[in-house]
């Protein structure tokens, strides 16, 4: 189990990001890893596609027992690239060395998700069904800035958990340890986190309109920023005890 000194010590002390530092990491391990990041691509969007068209089950099954591991790929082939551990495409599905882990770490967020979204549907019903009454335009508005905090909250609590497969399969923290832990940590500096996901929600916006090149290249530097992101405020390359070899992850 890799240390988790630098953990402790960002949730106690808080922790500052370079962007520009981030962003220079993550290119430089684009470069090095780029076919294998744009194969990764294709293979998880063929998975994905394959899995989605099984009717009923397709949707469900991809979003909660495939897409949380393939996601991971990512992340390994970069911890590989950056401690200069021998690296091969097939080690972008080491996340299934862990799967049942992540898979219920990122149940348990969909399942809060949804019954986050529960005062949202409710909220919609209401108003849609005294829509017709100018008489209750009041109780409309209040039910609208209610739904509209619970929305904020959901895209704040997505924010705010993104890293917790990550913990799961690098630090092997428990699902509910994972959820919370990477809550506190992105906590301590919500702005220096809202930037940065701004940030990459542009850059994969113009990868977007830069079409088909554009998002073989968007898409990836951002999972890869942000996952710097998460390498910093972990320690995940700096500690003595994490610059070693791991023989679990590897």
């Amino acid at each position: 189990m890799l240390s988790r000194v630098k953990i402790d010590e960002s949730l106690e002390n808080g922790y500052s990001l370079d962007i520009g530092n981030l962003f220079s990491k993550a290119w430089n391990t684009f470069k090095e890893g780029a076919g294998l990041y744009i194969g990764l691509i294709f293979i998880t969007l063929g998975i994905t596609l394959f899995v989605s068209f099984i009717p009923i089950v397709g949707p469900l099954a991809n979003t909660i027992f495939i897409s949380p591991v393939l996601s991971l790929g990512y992340a390994i082939l970069a911890y590989r690239i950056d401690k200069k551990i021998p690296y091969k495409f097939e080690n972008a599905f080491d996340g299934f060395k862990k799967y049942w882990p992540v898979v219920l770490t990122y149940f348990i967020i969909i399942v809060a998700f949804f019954v986050l979204m529960i005062p949202i549907i409710f909220t919609i019903g209401v108003a849609a069904f005294f829509g017709g009454n100018t008489d209750s335009f009041s109780s409309i508005l209040n039910f609208g800035i209610t739904g509209l905090l619970f929305f904020l909250l959901i895209i704040y609590l997505a924010m705010s958990i993104r890293w917790a497969t990550m913990l799961v399969y690098f630090y092997d923290y428990d699902a509910i340890a994972a959820i919370t832990t990477s809550f506190k940590l992105v906590s301590k500096n919500i702005g220096i986190n809202l930037l940065i996901i701004l940030i990459l929600i542009s850059l994969v916006i113009g990868g977007v309109l830069a079409l088909l090149i554009g998002v073989l290249i968007a898409a990836p530097l951002a999972i890869l920023i942000d996952y710097y992101a998460f390498a910093e405020v972990t320690g995940l390359h700096h500690t003595e005890e994490n610059m070693e070899i791991k023989h679990d992850l590897v």
